[in-house]
């Protein structure tokens, strides 16, 4: 007989509570897991950008009974900027690139390469919440775009890539990959002289 107090019984319990079905009114949807998300804004916020990325911890005084103590606080407003001055364009939600490198990847054997217009500094502000973006402006954009028209990508450039054999696993990988290059293209077609594209990566 297990004990209730023993280790195992409590292992098994919790085994047993996380894996009981549950109905569908407690069933939440699983949100989307993005290898990579697109978001335009304008030029005009984008030192807003960096400053929100930046992951502050401040110090600020507070009054406890008869003293004033100093207590650490978290500043982090970088969600409340991309909702209130980005726009989603699209996202990599499928995962068929597992991560945005893989994409940029097959671009490069294609001879594109991406060019990421963030500075150093912005850099090592955004590198504060471990985030590693990749910012396109117009120039990059028009450059890519003219490349683009000429991009044919065969099922032999991406086996060639695809060095964990996945498409193995998965019939209609390839065309899911080349959906997902479609889907950047048609990100970096949104950027005009007025704004710049935003490639938050989430690997």
């Amino acid at each position: 007989m297990i004990r209730r107090t023993s280790g195992n019984f409590a292992k098994n319990y919790e085994a047993k509570k996380y894996s009981r079905p549950r109905s569908e009114a407690d069933q939440t949807a699983k949100t989307a897991d993005p290898s990579a998300e697109f978001r335009i804004l304008r030029l005009a916020d984008l030192d807003g950008l960096v400053e929100a990325a930046e992951y502050k911890v401040v110090t600020k005084k507070k009054k406890q009974w008869f003293w004033t103590v100093n207590e650490k606080v978290v500043v982090d407003n970088y969600k409340d900027f991309l909702r209130s001055k980005t726009s989603l364009v699209a996202a990599l939600n499928d995962r068929a690139f597992l991560m945005f490198s893989d994409l940029q990847g097959v671009l490069e054997q294609k001879g594109i390469r991406i060019t990421n217009s963030l500075t150093e500094e912005a850099r090592q502000k955004f590198a504060t919440r471990d985030e590693h973006p990749i910012l396109i402006n117009y120039y990059t954009a028009q450059k890519l775009i003219g490349q683009f028209k000429d991009l044919v990508i065969t099922d032999d450039d991406l086996m060639k890539a695809d060095r964990d054999k996945l498409h193995q696993l998965q019939d209609d990988l390839f065309e899911k990959q080349r959906a997902e290059i479609k889907t950047f293209e048609q990100a970096v077609n949104e950027i005009d002289k007025g704004t710049i594209l935003l490639v938050r990566i989430m690997d």
